[in-house]
């Protein structure tokens, strides 16, 4: 049984690193122990901090965009361009997202440019975030509205495990077992 998870572990591991060296090539900015999970798009001025994990999210990073560390986002949309409808010649204006330390994008939300989502803020599935969101604020809704705040941080949630990153250490123990087994 370990001898088949072995493989899958390795695959996991390479893909990971295969992921983050392409978007280093394309200028995007990585902290460690960053996990790009699913089909991501990510272009533009994207700077991302430590222990991050991404899955399935679409972020246009054009008009530039800061994701800060132990930040989850599953399914989220950032996007920082946007057309100037008022304008006879509809041209593109581009404003940058900030994303705070310890926030939480839920699945289908959506974050418009020039906004700013505070540290610990936690931003509800499906919510459309048009302002600023403050620090340990909990907000859902279209547009996003504060429903309440948040008491703590995921400070003690190892984001590494959650992302994959106790690879390492999986990967010893199905040694472990696979050897102890043929022994």
């Amino acid at each position: 049984m370990a001898l088949f998870k072995l493989p899958a572990v390795l695959m996991y591991y390479l893909r990971q690193w295969w992921v983050r060296f392409n978007l280093r090539r394309r200028g995007i900015r990585l902290g460690n122990s960053v996990a790009v999970k699913g089909h991501c798009q990510i272009d533009g001025k994207v700077e991302i901090g430590s222990n991050v994990i991404i899955q399935s999210a679409i972020i246009d990073g054009r008009g530039g965009v800061t994701i800060g560390s132990n930040v989850i986002i599953d399914q989220a949309t950032i996007i920082t361009a946007q057309h100037d409808i008022d304008s006879p010649t509809y041209p593109v204006e581009y404003n940058q997202v900030e994303i705070g330390d310890y926030a939480i994008l839920y699945y289908h939300s959506t974050i418009l440019p020039g906004c700013k989502v505070g540290k610990g803020a936690v931003v509800g599935a499906g919510a459309i975030v048009a302002h600023d969101v403050p620090d340990m604020a909990v907000v859902v809704g279209n547009p996003a509205r504060i429903i309440r705040s948040r008491k703590d941080i995921h400070s003690e949630c190892d984001i590494n495990v959650m992302g994959g990153f106790g690879i390492r250490k999986r990967l010893m123990r199905e040694l472990e077992k696979l050897f102890s087994k043929q022994e």
